[in-house]
């Protein structure tokens, strides 16, 4: 077992991301059951789920929303869209590249803010104005 298989994410981020797509408590239950995820995770601050449990629930709401950035843009996304970002990011010829093409498709969408890339010394950073 690799180390990657004891990580877990907490209940707060579970919780957001039901937030940002209101259902009934019906839906709710059968979307959570549907991700392998425990109904006490919303009401429990301690508790924990594992990455392939969110991800399927991510997975899930930007399907049942249609909208990739589950309401952070001011616009939705369509699925899809950052996959095409990444499949252009990956055809670069650098790291550095790949960066500078992300930022490049990324502030194309009217998200409220611009992203750039900082650099230090070995570092880079994104930064959001």
């Amino acid at each position: 077992m690799s180390a990657s298989d004891h990580r877990t994410i907490s209940s707060a981020f579970v919780r957001a991301i039901g937030a940002r797509y209101p259902m009934s408590a019906v839906q709710q239950s059968g979307l959570l059951a549907d991700c392998d995820i425990p109904e006490s995770v919303l009401t429990s601050d301690r508790a924990r789920v594992r990455p392939i449990q969110f991800a399927r629930l991510l997975e899930a709401v930007t399907q049942l929303s249609g909208d990739e950035s589950l309401g952070y843009n001011k616009h939705p996304q369509r699925p899809g869209t950052m996959t095409a970002l990444m499949r252009f990011a990956h055809n670069s010829d650098d790291l550095l590249q790949a960066f500078q093409r992300h930022i490049e498709l990324f502030n194309l969408f009217d998200c409220g803010y611009k992203v750039s890339l900082q650099q230090r010394d070995n570092y880079a950073f994104y930064r959001l104005e």
